[in-house]
């Protein structure tokens, strides 16, 4: 498919570290969209021998090297949309990942979408895993079911808060497509494992985050269960309190966010990507310890006259009925089995209006209707108590009582 240029001043950052064997193949594709970035922008820590030779991978398209004092992906990151003060929306490649070809252009569709009341933040899509030479991993390979279980709680309906505390779906820094205003407004976590699976956090419990379901973009993933450290698990720690404290006034104005983040936390319990949810409540308890006691008091007031405390949550009424837990892939199930339930009941709800059209044009239907269910079934006995009288051996029918006296002779045909 022919390539188009981007009316929307769409910017494409490429971090050139931590350098990855992957890199020329990611801008290969780059070069293949169906809708081509206005300007791509090579992040270089001054580490990385070579970083002029990639603005040689994509011709055609305005490129510009930029030197970073750190290295920290997610902070050169955040310098550079400072730095890209002309561009409306950024996505990110590299680290291992590469872009199907219509994904720039999918991605602009949603983040505009005309049916959406509000605007996305941010964009994430499904994933093609491949292995470090871009390959398809075959199809026994127990990452793709690792992969379908991140998927299942959004695929069977769960909302998107929920479906966040469930798991890392969104995987690698290729997966973020934001709005330029939004990313200056809710910066990048620095120094933290899985920013861009925070990143979407922060904007799913702000209603910013919009999920496509469709595999435009390739990941050399090695799965979740990899690194899963002591330090691994205290640095993810930090960063769901770092993200609290983003949150502070969102959190403080916001009935949705408070709604959405309390959703977020509870099916974070069940996490399958290393959050440690019983560690953040004790660093919670902390908090609070190290609190003033007029701060205290001043929470309790805010959510004794909280309406939130209104409706009960579901798990609540699942424990009350001694049902088990309502995490999110058993709720998934659920609904999925109530929506089944209401495609039968439409399905013969449309057959029942068939039959009622059919009867407007049909006199042999309206007799059946007149005639009614227990009508029809006394025709049905009636006949068959007639079959039953006839003796088949001889020819001879018995007599049928006072009213049918007994007949001589063969039956007539």
């Amino acid at each position: 498919m022919a390539t188009t240029s981007s009316p929307s001043n769409l910017t494409v950052i490429v971090p050139l570290f931590p350098r990855h064997p992957g890199l020329r193949h990611a801008l290969a594709t780059l070069r293949a969209q169906t809708v081509r970035p206005d300007l791509v922008v090579f992040l270089d820590d001054g580490k990385t021998a070579g970083a002029a030779e990639p603005e040689k991978e994509v011709p055609g398209v305005p490129v510009q090297v930029v030197q970073v004092d750190t290295t920290d992906v997610a902070d050169a990151i955040n310098r550079a949309v400072d730095f890209l003060d002309h561009s409306k929306y950024i996505a990110i490649i590299g680290a291992g990942g590469a872009y199907a070809p219509q994904r720039l252009e999918r991605c602009l569709a949603a983040i505009e979408g005309p049916s959406r009341f509000r605007k996305p933040g941010i964009v994430v899509t499904g994933a093609i895993l491949v292995d470090s030479r871009s390959v398809p991993l075959a199809a026994g390979d127990e990452r793709h079911a690792q992969l379908a279980r991140l998927w299942a709680p959004g695929r069977e309906g769960v909302g998107i808060p929920d479906w966040l505390g469930a798991g890392d779906f969104v995987l690698s820094a290729a997966n973020i497509f934001a709005r330029r205003s939004y990313l200056l407004a809710n910066p990048l976590l620095t120094e933290v494992p899985s920013f861009a699976y925070h990143a979407a956090i922060q904007a799913g419990v702000q209603g910013q985050l919009e999920v496509l379901d469709e595999p435009l973009f390739e990941l050399n993933w090695s799965g979740p269960e990899s690194g899963q450290s002591a330090l691994t698990a205290a640095a993810l720690l930090r960063a769901q309190i770092r993200l609290l404290h983003a949150l502070r006034e969102k959190l403080n104005t916001s009935v949705e966010t408070r709604r959405n983040f309390a959703a977020f936390h509870r099916a974070a319990w069940q996490n399958i990507s290393g959050l440690r949810e019983d560690l953040f409540t004790q660093a919670a308890l902390q908090l609070a310890s190290m609190s003033s006691q007029e701060n205290i008091l001043k929470v309790a007031d805010h959510f004794s006259a909280s309406s939130e405390l209104l409706e009960p949550p579901t798990h609540l009424r699942a424990l009350r009925k001694s049902e088990a837990f309502a995490d999110p892939a058993s709720y998934a199930a659920a609904l999925v089995k109530a929506r089944a339930e209401l495609a039968a009941l439409r399905t013969e709800h449309e057959r029942s209006l068939r039959v009622a059209d059919a009867a407007q044009d049909s006199g042999w239907v309206r007799f059946g209707a007149w005639l009614g269910d227990r009508s029809a079934r006394r025709i049905m006995e009636m006949d068959a108590e007639e079959k039953a009288s006839v003796q088949p051996p001889n020819g001879e029918v018995e007599s049928g009582g006072e009213n049918n006296p007994d007949q001589v002779g063969h039956q007539q045909p």
